[in-house]
Formats: structure tokens, sequence, C-alpha cells
């Protein structure tokens, strides 16, 4: 499990452990939010001292009116989800 993380300019960065995010909200790094889905998530209250992000490609492919997904992690992981209700 993860938690999302947000910055102070509301820029989505890498998610963290959720210890980790509650020793943020204990020590006043971060303050603990919920999104409109119910989502809970920190925004950083500081800079951050690092602000990269993996790149995530996602793929929608039809085979024989049946939808499949897939989505890749910078081309070392690949992952494909089981397909959706058909046409």
């Amino acid at each position: 499990m993860r938690v999302p993380v947000i910055s102070v300019d509301n820029v989505p960065l890498m998610p963290t452990k959720p210890s980790r995010a509650r020793r943020w909200i204990k020590t006043g790094i971060a303050i603990g939010k919920f999104n409109k889905l119910g989502i809970f998530y920190v925004q950083l209250i500081a800079e951050p001292s690092n602000t990269k992000a993996q790149e995530i490609v996602i793929g929608l492919e039809e085979r024989k009116n049946v939808f499949w997904y897939s989505s890749s992690i910078r081309k070392i992981h690949t992952t494909n989800v089981a397909p959706s209700s058909s046409i």
C-alpha cells in the first residue's frame, strides 16, 4: 500500500509508505487530506528535496471486440490486466 504525495505547488510526486506519511504528519512536514473521491493523501508543507517522478505508460488494445489494458513503468515492468467487458 502506498500513500499519494502532493507538493506545496499541488504537483503529484512519488507515493510513499503509510508509516512515512504518518511520521511526516506527526513531525509537521506534511498535512493529511482527503480528495473528492475519499482517497487519503499527504500534501507537503515544505519544498521537497527531490521532485523526480517515474514515467508511466498505459496502453489500450482491442482484440476480437475485447479491450485489454496494459501498463509499463520505465520499460522494466509490464503488467497486463484482465480484459474488460465485451462490446
